[in-house]
């Protein structure tokens, strides 16, 4: 059973937790492989009966789609090629097909053709949008030529103004446990309590593919994100964070359009604060991704990691928060019409750390609408999008902060952001945020809110 008991567990339980995620992840997998193999019965006989309906109607487009998944099921890339382009004699205008024949030639090793035919795709609007990502993929390998080694990356930079950089309450008076035991009221000094600032931060990632020359697709991923952020006054809480995590990813489903993947993967991610070493953490992780239909893609990620705070010159007891972090991530986005996503997501976790009041459990929702249009007035050749989106977050610790309450803490945490991506180059955008964060706390040192403005450029490659 994944019933853990008593909400103050040790390591221990954080572990059981995360085997009872893995537990359920891997059923998912299983009952989807099972489904996935189910459909592949007899493909040598599925084959023959597809090619003999070719050949008795060539010109019958859904006689050739048959015959595509079925060549391609059993390996016969080429012939399933043949098929393609004759429903492209026919039509000449789907998108889908022009994207399936690109998978295909970077399939059997020409690159060139595969550019062609993928960008031909990516260029049309009817590609639904969650389908691009993986398309991109495709177009990177094929311009990549003979390599089995593809990369892209981003790099970003903005300037952010925020009205409490410091998430700091914005009254001075607090209450805490004063000397004699007991609580009692006091006031925090200018430098502790809300203070705005301005920012210039700088943000890069890197993701690479390694192809491990299945016809399925199977291959290694890496990836690589680098955060940094440098303040005008409030130097304090300047970060550099760097995260690196790499494994393989499987594909199940058809070969041409596989529909799920599966990818076990290790992490490290170290943290830099105002130029000290903060935090390192080493760890595994465990994604899912199923695509119900082009329009619907769920997404799972299980991670568990062990925390290494180091003692800091701002924080001299940060080494109170070494332990364990288990989440659990749950995204499903549907296109719910062209170019409009809507995505929900369900996140959890359990941070175990070496004091009570360190330690503690989270969970939340958060639901963003993303709308792809016409630039306004024409004034770029490329359609903007926007994304709204709000989030609800949950936390409450293990015990008592022994400084501030007899109570344990408990946070309510809201977050909305509009974010506006203008386009002025397939690889160059403007991108623009303005968010706000309320943090309601029975703790008076984190009851707090902040609002954010931000305007940067974004540079893909």
């Amino acid at each position: 059973m994944c019933w853990l008991g008593d909400a103050r567990s040790g390591s221990l339980k954080s572990s059981k937790l995360f085997v009872c995620w893995v537990f359920v992840t891997l059923v998912f997998l299983f009952t989807t492989g099972a489904q996935a193999q189910s459909t592949d019965n007899d493909p040598q006989q599925r084959y023959d009966a597809a090619l003999e309906a070719v050949m008795q109607d060539m010109a019958n487009p859904e006689n050739s789609f048959k015959f595509v998944e079925a060549a391609t099921n059993l390996g016969d890339l080429r012939g399933a090629i043949s098929a393609l382009e004759r429903i492209l004699l026919i039509n000449p205008n789907l998108a889908n097909i022009k994207l399936e024949l690109g998978v295909l030639y970077v399939r059997i090793g020409s690159p060139d053709l595969a550019k062609t035919f993928i960008q031909q795709a990516l260029d049309s609007e009817d590609v639904p949008e969650l389908v691009r990502f993986r398309a991109e993929q495709f177009l990177a390998r094929a311009e990549a030529g003979a390599s089995r080694f593809s990369f892209n990356g981003t790099l970003f930079s903005a300037g952010r103004y925020e009205t409490n950089a410091t998430a700091a309450p914005a009254s001075g008076r607090i209450s805490f446990i004063g000397e004699t035991g007991g609580e009692t009221v006091g006031e925090l000094q200018d430098d502790d309590t809300e203070n705005e600032d301005g920012s210039i931060v700088f943000a890069a990632r890197g993701q690479g593919f390694f192809d491990l020359g299945s016809q399925a697709g199977h291959e290694i991923e890496g990836n690589a994100l680098y955060f940094g952020s440098r303040y005008f006054e409030e130097t304090q809480i300047d970060i550099d964070a760097f995260d690196l995590n790499l494994g393989p990813r499987f594909y199940v489903g058809q070969i041409l359009a596989p529909d799920f993947s599966i990818r076990p993967y290790a992490i490290y991610t170290h943290i830099r604060k105002d130029s000290e070493g903060f935090q390192d953490d080493l760890g595994i992780g465990l994604n899912f991704r199923k695509f119900f239909s082009p329009q619907v893609l769920f997404d799972m990620r299980n991670e568990y990691r062990n925390r290494n705070f180091q003692i800091t010159n701002e924080d001299p007891k940060n080494h109170h928060r070494d332990g364990y972090l288990v989440m659990i991530e749950a995204r499903l986005s549907w296109e719910v019409q062209p170019g409009r996503v809507l995505t929900g997501r369900l996140f959890g976790q359990r941070n175990d750390a070496e004091e009570g009041f360190e330690s503690y459990y989270e969970g939340g929702i958060a639901l963003t609408i993303l709308q792809y249009y016409a630039a306004p007035f024409g004034m770029t050749s490329l359609p903007w999008n926007s994304s709204l989106s709000g989030q609800y977050r949950r936390t409450e610790y293990d015990d008592p902060d022994p400084n501030i309450s007899f109570d344990e803490q408990d946070d309510d945490r809201y977050e909305v952001s509009f974010v506006t991506n203008i386009p002025i180059t397939r690889t160059f955008n403007i991108v623009t945020n303005i968010s706000y964060t309320e943090n309601q706390s029975n703790y008076d040192t984190s009851d707090f809110d902040n609002l954010l403005v931000s305007l940067g450029a974004s540079w893909d490659f």
